[in-house]
């Protein structure tokens, strides 16, 4: 009788430990394993800080990512899944970058060729040390060229270094700078200094370039870097003579463009932009200048209002007026969120596409749903739900050059769903049994007699 007890008394705890077994993979493994790899904390995202706008600034601040690359310029160049040779490259005197791989050296030539053609380049290079690598290329710094303003108190507002393009006329640079009517404008004088150092000083009559009706285009010379451009003052000669024309600058299709002017019937300033062919994308049309000689405060405009039949803003000019269509402050941004390395606010700061924003951000994390990411593109900014656009996007096949990219507009949002790891595969039950009894094998060595209950009743 005691030994049929003892029998069922051991079959009942080996049914219990083998349930003990069971529940511990079912539970205990899964939270095990999550505790070796701690969630990652976030980042917080720094604001970036933007230096205060200078008025002489007229360097566009987006670049061109469709420009022919140069020597000098800085580029970002990203090999997906690869953190050594992922980083930032100045373009050296051999139109080259060096780029590193496992500690190897790997140079490229990029210069002549625009950043998609030179990520191609890059890619072939890597090619025998990965498969199939995506390669992205994107500049971020160009060689900025510089002129120096200088005049007699009251000639020009803004005085100093001005940031210049390669175009940049001599009237585009004093527009901006604001002269006055005591600006002598028909004997201004450039000196300018060539590559061996030798400088040459020359005049120049913008006046009479500003006035005839067929100009030459020697007296409204392009500048060059390091040019010292004096403007000297009238004094007692000060004419106070408006030339018929009005000036359209900043962030319009035709930039600095002269427009001839009329006061029969009174021109506009929504006349003069139409005529330089309106606002550019990025103009911020809330905040319009009209600059206007003697005044210190500039006229405001809004022409969002004007659109909306607010007349009042729609202000009628004089001659010799300077309108400037600023770029929008630093609204542009993107975002991203989701599945990806880095999320939060971004600055739009150039020209970019959809891949190039997801990899200079680190790139999507695992388990991201690639072919589940949307774009949300609001096209109104006072936030019409019903201009919000949803633009969805397969991430994986735009990496196998399946789908083709998509370029990004400031303010757009990027959203790939970050997903989880796959579910472990059910447990395989004779794999299941024969570990339960290896274990309670183990126990019965210790013990020496089952579980060690069989001699509990002597």
């Amino acid at each position: 009788m005691r030994d049929w007890k003892i029998c069922v008394y051991q079959t009942s705890m080996r049914t219990l430990c083998t349930l003990g077994v069971f529940g511990f993979l079912l539970v205990g493994v899964p939270l095990f394993g999550q505790a070796q790899e701690p969630p990652k904390k976030e980042e917080p995202t720094r604001p970036v800080e933007r230096p205060a706008t200078n008025p002489l600034n007229l360097d566009d601040d987006i670049i061109d990512q469709s420009q022919v690359i140069k020597t000098g310029f800085i580029l970002r160049i990203t090999v997906a899944g690869e953190a050594e040779p992922s980083d930032t490259y100045f373009v050296d005197t051999t139109w080259s970058v060096v780029l590193k791989y496992q500690g190897t050296p790997i140079s490229v030539t990029v210069s002549k060729f625009p950043p998609k053609i030179a990520a191609d380049e890059i890619a072939k290079a890597f090619k025998k040390y990965l498969n199939n690598p995506v390669v992205s290329v994107s500049i971020v710094g160009v060689p900025r060229s510089t002129v120096f303003l200088n005049a007699p108190a009251l000639v020009l507002r803004n005085r100093g270094p001005a940031t210049i393009k390669a175009d940049t006329t001599l009237q585009q640079i004093l527009t901006l700078a604001e002269y006055s009517d005591l600006a002598d404008l028909g004997n201004v004088k450039i000196t300018r200094t060539d590559k061996e150092g030798k400088k040459t000083t020359f005049m120049v009559d913008l006046k009479s370039y500003m006035d005839s009706a067929n100009p030459d285009e020697k007296d409204n010379p392009v500048l060059q870097n390091k040019d010292q451009i004096w403007v000297p003052s009238l004094g007692k000669n000060a004419n106070t003579t408006q030339p018929s024309f009005v000036y359209v600058g900043g962030e319009v299709v035709k930039t600095l463009e002269k427009v001839p002017y009329h006061d029969k019937p009174p021109m506009t300033v929504v006349e003069a932009i139409t005529q330089v062919g309106g606002t550019g994308p990025f103009a911020d049309r809330k905040r319009i200048q009209v600059r206007r000689s003697g005044s210190k405060v500039p006229i405001l405009v809004d022409l969002d209002l004007v659109d909306s039949g607010d007349e009042t803003n729609n202000v009628e000019l004089k001659a010799n007026d300077s309108i400037i269509v600023p770029r929008l402050a630093q609204t542009h941004f993107y975002y991203v969120n989701g599945g990806l390395a880095k999320t939060g606010r971004f600055p739009y700061d150039h020209n970019m596409t959809l891949t190039q924003a997801i990899m200079e951000n680190g790139g999507p994390v695992p388990y991201a749903k690639l072919k589940d990411g949307v774009i949300i593109r609001h096209l109104n900014p006072d936030g019409d739900p019903n201009k919000t656009l949803n633009i969805p996007f397969n991430f994986e096949a735009m990496l196998k050059r399946k789908k083709p990219d998509i370029a990004l507009l400031p303010g757009d949002a990027i959203y790939i769903p970050a997903g989880s790891p796959p579910t472990n595969q059910p447990w395989d039950v004779f794999r299941f049994l024969n570990f339960a009894n290896s274990v309670v094998n183990l126990y019965n060595q210790f013990t020496g007699r089952g579980f060690g209950f069989g001699s509990g009743g002597n």
